[in-house]
């Protein structure tokens, strides 16, 4: 994904509840992007909203395989 899609696009996410994201470059075709939430209710309205439509249009074109998804709380966390 571009990080100017990534940068232009958080204002309204965060709009609806994101409170930050990470964009991690792992591989030429490969990232993690970490999105943090203070509620499960505000990290779906940001995956409905964003989710499908950013995927499509930034991410899916330029990765070599199918994306994965995981959710979950933080466990440990450093400043």
């Amino acid at each position: 994904m571009p990080h100017t899609a990534a940068a232009s696009v958080f204002p309204s996410m965060h709009e609806l509840g994101c409170t930050g994201f990470q964009l991690i470059e792992v591989a030429d075709d490969r990232a993690i992007l970490l999105l943090f939430f203070d509620t499960a209710e505000a990290a779906a309205t940001v995956s409905e909203t964003y989710g499908g439509p950013l995927m499509r249009e930034h991410v899916l074109p330029v990765l070599s395989g199918p994306t994965e998804r995981s959710v979950g709380r933080v466990a440990f966390s450093l400043p």
